[in-house]
């Protein structure tokens, strides 16, 4: 199970991340790489499988994917977290990631209106996607909350490292969780905005 590899990978220059969510998208950046052959790193997720996007909705150049809703709250992911929060059909904008480094300026015209941005990843949180939307929103001066949910082991690895499932139950980090972090926000932001 594949824990800081997007962190480590992130820190590389001139190398492009991909965490497909679906075969779609799989498809797409196996042939943008036959076209402009360039170093890549490839997160294969087992757990996807099947299409979840329309097959004309993504641009591999601009790296993400928004559902469009319009919300107070943005959340930032990639890979099975997107697949898992698409399917749940939440009333918050949510935007896919599925290649890193994402083109900043449509990314940030993408979560404009946004008075909270929830980050929710697969790995540990340190150099991770929550990293880059820290790194982002200070370099283009946003000042909008932001919550990082991710691995974070303050007592150490787990011993035994069962199913992905289980490190993220051990962890807090679920959908239950997302949508109590959901309903925090939005009573926190009732009382200032």
């Amino acid at each position: 199970m594949s824990l800081e590899n997007m962190s480590i990978m992130r820190t590389l220059r001139n190398i492009r991340l991909f965490n497909p969510t679906d075969e779609h998208i799989s498809r797409k950046v196996a042939l943008s790489f036959i076209e402009n052959p360039r170093p890549i790193y490839i997160q294969f997720d087992p757990g996807l499988q099947g299409t979840i996007y329309e097959e004309d909705k993504r641009d591999i150049e601009k790296g993400f994917i928004s559902n469009g809703i319009s919300s107070d709250i943005t959340i930032i992911t990639y890979g099975i977290w997107a697949s898992k929060l698409k399917d749940e059909d939440l009333p918050v904008k949510l935007i896919d990631c599925f290649a890193l480094p994402v083109d900043e300026e449509a990314l940030v015209k993408e979560m404009s209106g946004s008075k909270k941005v929830i980050t929710v990843e697969d790995g540990v949180s340190q150099g991770g996607i929550g990293s880059m939307m820290l790194e982002i929103m200070n370099e283009k001066d946003i000042n909008i909350p932001l919550k990082r949910m991710a691995l974070e082991f303050k007592n150490g690895y787990p011993e035994n490292l069962v199913s992905r499932e289980d490190v993220f139950k051990s962890e807090g980090l679920t959908i239950d969780m997302i949508k109590w972090d959901m309903k925090e926000i939005t009573q926190i932001n009732s009382l200032f905005y």
